[in-house]
């Protein structure tokens, strides 16, 4: 199992500090791991740390323009701290 298949199993249980360890571990290896950038934001949003948060999937989006999860997760984060512009 890829360091990605881990840290999303650990995010799925809410084991946010392992699943960041891990999303961490894959994005050493390939720092254009789109997916583990992904995984940190998602992470971050969960801590409340939104620049961080913000930080990652800017990252997965500059790896992967047209990869729609960290668009989604933005938004999402845009929204529920009602930064609407």
């Amino acid at each position: 199992m890829s360091y990605n298949g881990i840290a999303n199993c650990h995010l799925k249980k809410g084991n946010l500090n392992d699943a960041m360890n891990f999303y961490k571990k894959a994005t050493e290896i390939n720092p254009n791991n789109k997916f583990a950038f992904n995984g940190l934001g998602t992470c971050y949003d969960n801590l409340n740390d939104f620049s961080s948060a913000i930080n990652n999937f800017n990252r997965a989006i500059t790896i992967d323009k047209d990869f729609s999860y960290p668009h989604n997760g933005l938004g999402n984060l845009y929204y529920a701290n009602q930064r609407y512009s």
